[in-house]
């Protein structure tokens, strides 16, 4: 059984199998206010409500589709941006395909980041975020020195600091996990992943551990589950 998992700020799960019937179009609507984004998804009964510039999920063939139409702001798929374009919503074992939802800067219109994220889940309790508000985020083993404790990695595990010469967070993985930590990259390959990776403010990462832990992370948000 699988998920649609929505994030908004906060997990919203959708029964892939219960909630989309064969043949029915839903309409996938983005709210941007001023500090947030808000994503709905509603039956569309005429299955032609594309009016006004929205976003539809289609259920054929026992598989969940995805419809970008022609927006200011694409949608990106594996940060590829997509307009006017369909795609299977679709997971491959542990490997995540993400639609990020983007956003402007307010204070300049040259920066995009993307505020909200779109992907199958295998479950509808296993995911959990942190905001990255702080200059340094430790993930890792440690209950007492960590603000991301999980279970079976080493202490030290990651680290996520803010890199003031380069206005941009860096991630460091621990030399014990670094053989085990792999990059997703945009054409769904794993590669090994550099110490001192600079995160794109403009790009979704995706990371596997050891077949363990998954993470997603973009804009001010680190996803995560177990696998």
């Amino acid at each position: 059984m699988s998920y649609l998992c929505i994030f908004d700020g906060d997990f919203t799960y959708y029964n892939e199998s219960d909630y989309f019937k064969e043949g029915e179009s839903y309409i996938l609507e983005k709210k941007d206010l001023e500090y947030e984004t808000t994503i709905s998804l509603c039956l569309d009964p005429t299955h032609q409500n594309i009016s006004i510039k929205q976003r539809r999920i289609s259920s054929l063939y026992q598989n969940l589709y995805y419809t970008e139409f022609f927006n200011e702001l694409p949608t990106q798929f594996n940060n590829h941006s997509i307009s006017n374009e369909t795609f299977p919503i679709s997971m491959n074992g542990n490997l995540l395909n993400v639609f990020s939802f983007m956003r402007k800067d307010p204070y300049n219109s040259e920066k995009i980041f993307p505020v909200a994220f779109m992907f199958l889940s295998a479950r509808d309790d296993n995911w959990d975020f942190y905001s990255m508000e702080y200059e340094t985020i430790k993930v890792g083993g440690s209950y007492m020195e960590c603000d991301i404790y999980l279970n079976d990695v080493p202490y030290d595990f990651l680290t996520f600091s803010y890199n003031p010469g380069h206005e941009k967070f860096q991630l460091d993985v621990s030399e014990e996990a670094r053989n085990n930590f792999f990059l997703i990259n945009d054409d769904n390959t794993m590669e090994p992943l550099e110490n001192e990776l600079l995160l794109e403010e403009s790009k979704t990462y995706r990371f596997i551990y050891n077949d363990k832990y998954t993470f997603i992370v973009g804009g001010s948000f680190i996803l995560y589950a177990r696998l």
